[in-house]
Parts: structure tokens; C-alpha cells; sequence
């Protein structure tokens, strides 16, 4: 019984999306905004809804087959690995050396992607349970591996009502491609927008600290990277961009003897949107 329902949970996860898992599109970077799931409470509740009782009953018509092969379609992988694997001995057999190195590049990529496949099917399978027992310490940790692997709103959403439920959505959180921004002094929120240290949010970007720059007599900090240059003085609303000055509405502030910036902002200059997810006060990076 319980090898079936641990199947039936496996095949909902992978097949039919869940609820909590819907991606809530872009909403406004405010950290007064409310859940979509707000008539739930954080005690954690948001999770009993989704947890499977052990007396739940299963038609004959639904049980699946031992000899069934997973969901996931990794037998289809596996046949063309092992077919490539074979392509490949014929070409060295031949000394068909270009053709064999071709190949060779196929089935590395194949692999690898079975491979990490493999692992995030294996990390759902472990969410579920530990959801399932109320363990949301041990889910919280296990979400977070999965978004290095998957930076989807799904995984983000999951993760900020984990937050919630453990009382930890006291102040906002910033994630980039699936990763905290660490910092010694953390994000705040001014005037609806997300403020965080400059150079930790360059360096999630993949700006060095060599190209930031800051400049004592205007009080100013400047980013100077692949061509791209802003000038940002601290607690003004003008800034410049490539030599072009622009407003905005809330200006880089000193906070905590750190120079603090407009998340949004920066982010979208260099080309990456942000993402705001109220549970859990969670701005994301290139969520996808």
C-alpha cells in the first residue's frame, strides 16, 4: 500500500502541476504585497492541504504496474546512450576518428543531462515526503537544491511559503539563478522597492568588485562593466547610464556602512529581470 501511494504521489508531482506550484508571473517588486494563497495560515497549513493520508484508497484501475517505466522518460535516454555507445565503438573500429569524437560529444551531453534529471526527480520525490511529514526544515533545505537545478517560479513560490511557515519571511531575501545573494548586511525594503548591498548584488551578476568604483567627494558609486556604465550618488534620484542622466524612484542610500541600490534597477540595466514573490519576501534573479 504504501509502495503504491508513494508511486501515485511521484506521478502527480511529475504530471500534474500542483496549485502551490503555479508560477505567479511578475508581480511589482513590493514587499507589502499579498499571497495568492493569503486564507492560508503560518502555522503551516498552506502544506496539510497537500499531504496524502495514509487510509486514502486506490482504484485497482490506478495502481501502476512495477514493470511501468518512469514518468520522467528516461528509458528513451537510456536506449539512445546505449545506441550512441554502440556508434561509437563501430567508429573507433573503423577509425572513424571525427566521427567517433562527434559522437562522443552527444553521449557527454546525454549523460550529464540524464544524469541531473536523475538528481532533481530524486530531490521532488524527497520534498514530498518531507512535506507530507511535516518535516519543513529538512523540505526547506531540499527546495533550495533544487532551485540551483531548476530556477522556476514553481521552486521559488514553494520556498517562500516554506519561509513563511517557519517564520522566517521577517525581511526580504534576494536569489540569483537559483542561489541567496549572501551579505553581511541584508536587504531592505524602502518605499516598496528592494535595497541591497552594491556589491553583493554586482557579484551575483558577475561584475567583479574591480569594476565598481566609489568616489568620496560626490558621495557617488560607479559600475563600469562590458560597456555598460551607471553612476549612482547616494540619496539622489538622478542617475546616470552611459553618460545619460535618468530618474529614479528610489535613490542608493547608505546603510549600515554599506552602499545599498535599487535591486530592479541595477538588475534590469545589465539586462536581468527580477522576479517578486510576497511568501517569503523573495526577489529572484533570472527566475525562469
Amino acid at each position: 500500500m504504501r509502495k503504491l501511494l508513494s508511486l501515485v504521489v511521484v506521478v502527480t508531482l511529475f504530471l500534474f502541476p500542483l496549485a502551490a506550484f503555479a508560477d505567479q508571473g511578475t508581480p511589482p517588486d513590493n514587499a507589502a504585497g499579498t499571497s495568492t494563497l493569503s486564507d492560508q495560515s503560518v502555522s503551516g497549513s498552506v502544506y496539510e492541504d497537500n499531504q496524502i493520508d495514509e487510509d486514502d484508497q486506490i482504484d485497482e484501475d490506478d495502481q501502476i504496474d512495477e514493470d511501468d517505466q518512469s514518468v520522467s522518460g528516461s528509458v528513451y535516454g537510456e536506449d539512445q546512450i546505449t545506441k550512441l555507445k554502440e556508434e561509437f565503438t563501430q567508429a573507433v573500429q573503423n577509425n572513424k576518428w571525427g566521427e567517433a569524437a562527434r559522437i562522443l560529444q552527444k553521449l557527454r551531453g546525454l549523460e550529464k543531462k540524464d544524469k541531473v534529471q536523475t538528481e532533481l526527480n530524486q530531490l521532488k520525490e524527497q520534498l514530498i515526503a518531507q512535506v507530507n511529514q511535516g518535516d519543513y526544515e529538512a523540505a526547506l533545505q531540499t527546495m533550495k537544491k533544487i532551485l540551483k537545478i531548476e530556477h522556476k517560479g514553481w521552486a521559488y513560490k514553494q520556498l517562500g511559503q516554506l519561509y513563511r511557515t517557519l517564520g522566517r519571511d521577517d525581511h526580504p531575501r534576494v536569489f540569483a539563478n537559483g542561489a541567496e545573494v549572501q551579505s553581511d548586511v541584508a536587504p531592505i525594503i524602502k518605499d516598496g522597492r528592494t535595497l541591497i548591498p552594491l556589491r553583493a548584488v554586482a557579484n551575483a551578476l558577475g561584475i567583479g568588485n574591480e569594476a565598481i568604483s566609489w568616489n568620496q567627494q560626490d558621495n557617488s558609486v560607479t559600475i563600469n562593466n562590458d560597456n555598460t556604465v551607471i553612476n549612482l550618488p547616494v540619496n539622489s534620484p538622478t542617475v546616470t547610464v552611459n553618460g545619460k542622466a535618468q530618474k529614479i524612484d528610489v535613490p542608493a542610500v547608505m546603510h549600515g556602512n554599506r552602499v545599498m541600490v535599487p535591486l530592479r534597477f541595477i538588475s534590469q540595466v545589465f539586462g536581468k529581470p527580477v522576479q517578486w514573490y510576497p511568501d517569503g519576501r523573495i526577489a529572484a534573479i533570472g527566475a525562469q
